[in-house]
């Protein structure tokens, strides 16, 4: 929340140095316009060789210069906001205050200049007479307006001097570099022609062969659908298919959920994560009361574009220490403390994207008590269960916390990585609710927000899902097919790790066996990836994220020797 308000003061600093500024450009084109029908305005009397100085129009056009002068300090301060910037702008401005504050009393109110412009003047012309005086107000006006334009910029900028700014990043909305660089990175990669190249900004599993899986369960489970022929190809229900919604709850809250048995959950089937995300922010836009959601920083690149364009209002919390390379706990908690009551609150369940960084059970524990204090609604975003740890239960431990004490939450979930069905586009959003009464008039507003979004949902995915999920055997060989992916994720994380402790590479990696799931940070800074990726055809994205399910045993010695090379020659 402190950053939050510090960037609110900085963009109102901002306005308020751009609005100055412009106005400063307008007083020197008025100015010399001014100056202009003075001259011509004697001149027409006959008086040209006795013109007087008409020191208020060059108050003006010297006020207008210095102001667009002071553009540049300006400027400097909005490309890198530090306490040492911050303080040449309060100092540089205030000095030019000081100076204009001058300037301002002597020539507008130490001079009677409507007294002057009738001496010159004598009442020969009367309509330049008034043009003159109405013009030399106006000139007041504006200086007086700058000025105290200038006046809130420096308290502006003093008070976020005294909160000790962060830099301009924190406060941008603009959308993070992994949304833009993972399809940047693969077409760099489909051009480069090394034999040796290696893909690790992909966000999808690959086999130790660097190739695509698809589930040999999954594959047994169409086998299954295509051989059934009483099967047709008929529009499923808004909601989707009810198979698979009620196994999907199943399978995320538990099959021993009290919230289900009280029938306090509404499910219903969407297009894959994305598609449950933005349900749901829709919906919450729509009924909700409160209309800002709080999202980790960083987090999955799309996360921000969903719930804006669903009409939510994005903040963030801290979440990743680039010092420690794990978990800011401290900062998680002061962010979400200063959230305003009844706010919600973006939670990845397990396996967080990009950093690989999770809470432990105690600290989800103590989020739990914070967020229900506060009436703080968490929204679960589930990409990983079972991918993450292997295990389906221990994945989905921390919502089933939030779950079990009887509030109210969001769940979205995605069959992307878990079931490798990621053309398929199969997901679910679950909104746990207080009462079975409650569940059944959000389901009714789901349904309202679905229809012109999509319509319904295809059949054939949720279709695989629910076949595996309600057949125990079936349901048994995703579980072994899935802990074997998880498994040698884990595994490549322990190769890195080994490889880079016997090169003696600078610097402590244990975060790469300590971080979880598909993605890892690597710590590595922008110059030091742009060299791996020149030297030795090693793509990723430029904060250094890395898809570890894009590694192998083959691999990984050269993505080792990469990461040495970069850490003991680019700093």
């Amino acid at each position: 929340m402190v950053i939050c308000t510090r960037c609110r003061l900085y963009h109102s600093m901002k306005l308020f140095n751009l609005i100055v500024n412009f106005c400063g450009i307008g007083m020197i084109i008025y100015s010399l316009w001014l100056l202009k029908r003075w001259k011509e305005g004697f001149i027409d009397l006959g008086s040209a060789s006795a013109l007087p100085k008409p020191w208020f129009i060059y108050t003006c056009l010297v006020v207008g210069i210095v102001v667009c002068l002071s553009m540049i300090s300006g400027h400097m301060v909005f490309n890198c906001i530090s306490p040492s910037t911050l303080t040449f702008y309060i100092v540089i401005v205030f000095s030019i205050l000081l100076l204009q504050g001058g300037l301002i009393i002597v020539i507008f109110f130490n001079i009677n200049w409507e007294a002057k412009i009738s001496k010159y003047i004598d009442g020969k012309q009367e309509e330049f007479q008034n043009f003159l005086i109405v013009h030399l107000r106006v000139c007041r006006c504006i200086a007086i307006a700058i000025l105290a334009g200038q006046v809130s910029a420096i308290l502006l900028a003093v008070i976020l001097w005294v909160m000790g700014p962060q830099p301009k990043d924190h406060c941008s909305r603009s959308e993070p570099p992994e949304l833009r660089q993972s399809f940047l990175v693969t077409v760099a990669y489909n051009k480069d022609e090394s034999p040796i190249k290696l893909n690790l900004g992909v966000g999808a599993y690959r086999t130790e062969e660097g190739k695509p899986l698809v589930l040999d369960v999954v594959r047994r489970a169409e086998q299954l659908l295509v051989n059934d022929q009483s099967r047709v190809k008929e529009y499923l229900p808004i909601t989707g298919l009810a198979d698979f919604n009620k196994l999907s709850a199943k399978l995320i809250f538990g099959s021993d959920s009290q919230a289900i048995q009280e029938n306090r959950v509404t499910t219903v089937q969407c297009l894959s994560g994305t598609g449950s995300l933005r349900v749901g922010a829709e919906f919450l836009a729509k009924h909700y009361h409160q209309r800002t959601i709080y999202i980790p920083r960083p987090t999955w690149g799309n996360h921000p574009k969903v719930f804006t364009i669903a009409g939510l209002s994005v903040e963030y919390y801290r979440y990743y220490e680039p010092t420690t390379r794990g978990l800011d706990f401290q900062g998680l908690l002061e962010d979400l403390s200063s959230a305003p009551s009844g706010a919600i609150v973006l939670l990845h369940a397990c396996a967080h994207n990009p950093t690989g960084v999770d809470p432990t059970l105690e600290q989800w524990e103590q989020i739990r008590q914070l967020m229900r204090s506060k009436g703080l609604l968490p929204f679960f975003d589930s990409a990983y269960q079972g991918f993450a740890s292997g295990s389906l239960d221990a994945d989905a431990q921390p919502v089933r916390m939030f779950v079990a004490d009887g509030g109210e939450c969001l769940a979205a979930q995605s069959y992307a990585k878990n079931m490798g069905l990621y053309g398929e586009r199969v997901g679910a959003l679950s909104i746990v609710c207080k009462t079975a009464d409650v569940a059944s008039r959000v389901e009714s507003q789901l349904k309202l927000v679905i229809r012109p979004m999509y319509s319904n949902p295809p059949i054939h995915g949720p279709s695989i899902v629910a076949t595996i999920l309600k057949d125990r055997d079936m349901y048994n060989e995703w579980t072994i097919e899935l802990k074997a992916m998880a498994d040698r994720i884990i595994s490549m994380r322990q190769q890195l790790f080994d490889a880079l402790s016997a090169r003696g590479t600078p610097g402590d990696w244990s975060h790469i066996i300590k971080q979880i799931g598909m993605f890892t940070f690597t710590g590595l800074n922008t110059e030091q990836v742009a060299f791996m990726t020149k030297e030795y055809h090693i793509y990723m994205t430029s904060d250094g994220r890395i898809s570890m399910a894009g590694l192998s045993s083959k691999t990984v010695p050269h993505l080792a020797d990469a990461i040495h090379a970069a850490v003991t020659q680019v700093k």
